[in-house]
């Protein structure tokens, strides 16, 4: 199943991997999503809790589109905005 979140990127559901929450003990479904860096194509993925995988999560994690490498970071204390390279 493929999923275009609104901000462009499309999704492809991996598998469901099973994860046991630490607050109480309950385990739970965390559904994981494929996509690719919009800026060098390395694949990159995100994790969501949903009961139903055909209503794909809409949070901010769907949101994401580079890869660790090309991923904005906030500027280091005493920097300022895009003054790193």
């Amino acid at each position: 199943m493929t999923h275009t979140h609104p901000g462009g990127v499309t999704w492809t559901l991996g598998e469901a991997e099973d994860y046991k929450r630490q607050r109480d003990g309950e385990t739970m479904k965390l559904w994981v999503w494929r996509s690719a860096c919009a800026v060098c194509g390395a694949p990159i993925q995100v994790k969501t809790v949903t009961t139903d995988p055909e209503t794909p999560a809409t949070g901010r994690n769907l949101l994401k589109k580079h890869c660790p490498e090309h991923a904005w970071k906030f500027p280091a204390k005493g920097e300022k905005l895009g003054q790193r390279k």
